[in-house]
């Protein structure tokens, strides 16, 4: 698929976004999304924002410039499905040539039916609308259908913070935990962050930080940093020595590991 087609639908955003005379900063008051994601949405840089939260992040742009929420998440599937194919479909033109075998076969089984006595093309319909009826109530009756919602921005919001700080992963390993952890890395933030990290290789946590915040870990041997979004807009001190991690415009930063090598 060319670039045009795929940079379509967020092109159509950004050109909406100026024809409404919006700039991206008040965009940002209204929806608490943080510019650098704003402005990853509008170059469609989705890799670099959480995955979770790309439909709230659309839903709440489109409704801030005054688009329809529900138009747009339906241009942005439709985009995912081009995405996925690598091409616009072509409309079929004629019907597709059959087999030999099966264009010889099908008159044979035309035939077959219009010989069928009428009563018996009626009652095989009965049963198969009755046998329909049977799957289709049991299906309802184990598992019943449930709305799907959307989110708004705010409530995505709250829901993070109440995931801040929770355990994804339990401890796996045997590894002893009785000395006492002599590692203590600290991130400060300068714009809205959210990061995954595993401590000495067994607990992993998941934890989205406001702009202008601290977060405190400790470990006995070993963090690693497993995904970090938007990691212009955090430093690190490990054991107050300040270290680095790896930034790349746009892109989320991965699997860098802290250790006590890390600090000579």
């Amino acid at each position: 698929m060319s670039r045009e087609v795929m940079d379509s639908f967020f092109s159509y955003l950004k050109h909406a976004r100026e024809a409404s005379g919006l700039p991206l900063e008040e965009i940002s008051d209204q929806t608490l999304i943080n510019m650098k994601m704003l402005e990853a949405l509008e170059q469609g840089e989705v890799q670099s924002l959480p995955q979770a939260y790309v439909r709230a992040f659309i839903r709440e742009y489109a409704a801030a410039i005054g688009l329809d929420p529900a138009e747009t998440l339906q241009r942005y599937d439709q985009w995912l499905e081009q995405s996925a194919t690598g091409a616009e479909k072509e409309p079929s033109i004629g019907a597709a040539p059959q087999p030999e075998e099966v264009r010889q076969a099908s008159p044979a089984r035309a035939s077959l039916l219009d010989q069928m006595p009428i009563i018996w093309k009626i009652s095989i319909a009965i049963v198969v609308l009755v046998l329909l009826d049977v799957v289709l109530w049991s299906v309802l009756e184990k598992e019943p259908m449930r709305e799907v919602k959307e989110l708004p921005f705010r409530e995505v919001i709250r829901e993070m913070q109440e995931r801040t700080d929770t355990t994804l992963m339990v401890p796996v390993g045997a590894a002893s935990r009785t000395a006492p952890d002599s590692l203590t890395l600290v991130a400060t933030t300068t714009d809205s962050v959210w990061m995954q990290i595993a401590l000495d290789d067994t607990i992993m946590t998941e934890h989205f930080l406001y702009p202008k915040t601290s977060r405190q870990w400790k470990a006995k041997n070993s963090f690693l940093l497993v995904v970090i979004g938007n990691p212009a807009a955090v430093t690190f001190t490990l054991n107050n020595k300040p270290v680095s991690i790896p930034v790349r415009r746009g892109f989320v930063t991965r699997n860098v590991r802290f250790d006590r090598s890390s600090l000579q």
